[in-house]
């Protein structure tokens, strides 16, 4: 998964946790990612690393190759 690609998953991921109304807190419970490193993906100030996209997806039921392409991930 390139940088580009984790970008573009990290950008999506407000809009894929409101979808589902699911919280940082929420997201960060089901994939074993803390909270804070939730946080900073959705305010844009890191992007995630390939695996953290894998968990992520996981806990959001999305298919993270999908919603890197910009493809929705449904």
């Amino acid at each position: 998964m390139t940088h580009g690609e984790r970008a573009t998953f990290a950008a999506q991921l407000p809009r894929l946790m409101a979808t589902q109304g699911v919280s940082q807190s929420e997201l960060a419970r089901r994939s074993g990612v803390t909270r804070q490193t939730v946080s900073r993906i959705v305010q844009g100030h890191t992007t995630p690393g390939a695996a953290t996209v894998r968990v992520l997806a996981a806990a959001l039921g999305v298919d993270p190759g999908a919603v890197s392409l910009g493809l929705g991930g449904d």
